[in-house]
């Protein structure tokens, strides 16, 4: 499980989180929403020790990784992959290398291993025979694919998406969402979801941390974050609905 303890992250007099906690409860979907630059991705990237926070802790399985080496850290990234908005395919590295390149990284498997994996992984988010393609022969959708492909390459026990549906039509963020909740049940992980679309959450959300102006306003089931009778979170779900 992945616990937040009173976090607070500022760049020099501007504080983005302040003195936030959080649980994200194993084998669950939670989505973390609010509008744009109120400390959504921040939150991720502290989470993954991207950056550092001000003051308070980020427990994984009960651990501070604040507290590891960079030996010890690297064991415990090992447990959680992210999907960025972007995909961050590598342009000049193929599909099999670019999903390859974490099992080559983090593990001592041959390179017949690695490619039954890869084909495997790939399999599971509905690619197939494009081993050999680069990046820019790829559609938005596919790139998203592959990028996941990579990010279930070492098993983790959690997936943070970073705006998984953003930039994609209508029926590609459908199946993108799809592939959210089939790799949460195939693979039995935690899911961490940041995103403002609504369709998304709802299709999806089964716990919600609700962010506003670098505070939680909200924490708990979808069911009730929908029905919430709280003004901003309202005002939320009304804008974003016609967006």
């Amino acid at each position: 499980m992945i616990e937040v303890k009173n976090l607070t992250v500022a760049f020099g007099e501007k504080t983005i989180l302040e003195n936030i906690s959080t649980k994200f409860i194993k084998n669950k979907i939670t989505v973390v929403a609010g509008q744009s630059g109120t400390g959504k991705s921040v939150l991720m990237k502290t989470i993954e020790r991207m950056m550092s926070p001000s003051s308070g802790k980020v427990l994984i399985d009960g651990i501070d990784i604040f507290s590891l080496s960079n030996k010890d850290l690297k064991k415990i990234r090992m447990k959680i992959s992210m999907l960025f908005q972007s995909s961050a395919l590598l342009d000049s590295l193929n599909v099999f290398q670019n999903v390859a390149l974490p099992i080559f990284e983090h593990t001592n498997k041959n390179e017949n291993e690695i490619l039954k994996i890869v084909k495997e992984k790939l399999e599971l988010v509905g690619l197939k025979d494009i081993l050999e393609k680069m990046p820019s022969e790829l559609s938005g959708g596919m790139r998203k694919r592959v990028a996941l492909a990579r990010a279930i390459a070492l098993e983790p026990e959690c997936i943070i998406y970073d705006e998984p549906t953003t930039g994609l039509d209508p029926l590609i963020a459908l199946e993108i969402v799809k592939l959210i909740s089939k790799m949460q049940k195939h693979l039995n992980i935690t899911s961490i979801v940041i995103t403002h679309d609504l369709d998304c959450i709802d299709k999806i959300a089964e716990n919600v941390v609700m962010l506003n102006n670098g505070k939680i306003c909200f924490d708990g089931f979808y069911k009730d974050f929908k029905n919430s009778e709280n003004s901003f979170i309202k005002k939320f779900l009304f804008q974003y609905r016609y967006l």
